[in-house]
């Protein structure tokens, strides 16, 4: 019995079809990453510097004055001692991941998660506890302060941590 050994040679049409496979494997793999990472470009390039958080704050404070005004209440002038209060409580929201009130007796707003002031002053307006505390009649002076953390962003399905701090005072003793 004599055997015949056929030699499989594969045409050059065949590897020219491996390849054309593998090169749009390769391109769609290509495709899915710059897309990928053009979507993280996007997202972490439009999260607000600790400068546009600040000036958020007080743009915050200008539309609380709006709404006190439409009501017919005064206007609330920007404090720093409530700032500084603010701005540590806001951090120990941050520090401690504990979104609560703070012991200071002062009327007060929180939030978490907003990054705008127009948002920020949408969550507290929509919410009849915040608004009447934004609507407190007695009160004369206000501050708001942020807390954010870069270090932990999480962008795809996690909100990223940025907590606020609203503080009223009625007076302040200097």
């Amino acid at each position: 019995m004599e055997h015949h050994h056929k030699k499989h040679h594969r045409s050059k049409r065949s590897y020219t079809k491996d390849i054309d496979i593998l090169d749009r494997g390769i391109w769609k793999v290509l495709m899915y990453l710059s897309a990928f990472v053009a979507a993280t470009w996007f997202v972490i390039s439009s999260i607000p510097t600790d400068a546009e958080l600040v000036k958020s704050a007080h743009e915050t404070l200008a539309y609380i004055n709006q709404n006190r005004q439409s009501a017919g209440l005064n206007t609330l002038e920007w404090d720093n001692e409530l700032e500084a209060m603010a701005m540590t409580h806001s951090q120990w929201m941050l520090d401690n991941e504990d979104f609560n009130h703070s012991d200071y007796g002062l009327v007060e707003n929180i939030a978490r998660g907003q990054f705008g002031s127009e948002s920020l002053f949408n969550l507290w307006k929509n919410s009849i506890f915040h608004h009447n505390n934004l609507l407190e009649d007695s009160i004369q002076y206000a501050a708001i302060g942020v807390a954010f953390d870069r270090t932990e962003l999480c962008i795809w399905g996690h909100r990223i941590p940025v907590y606020w701090g609203d503080k009223y005072a009625t007076f302040l003793a200097r």
